[in-house]
């Protein structure tokens, strides 16, 4: 991953939990308007 210089696995998690942050924003936007369901909803 580009946005994470070396072997820092510190580094790497925060670049990841923000990714999935972000992911799941998305979808819970996408949700509450109505065109699509987060699997974790199930």
């Amino acid at each position: 991953m580009s946005l994470v210089d070396g072997n820092d696995p510190a580094a790497t998690l925060a670049v990841l939990r923000d990714v999935a942050t972000a992911r799941e924003t998305i979808v819970n936007t996408t949700t509450r308007a109505g065109r699509t369901r987060s699997a974790s909803e199930r």
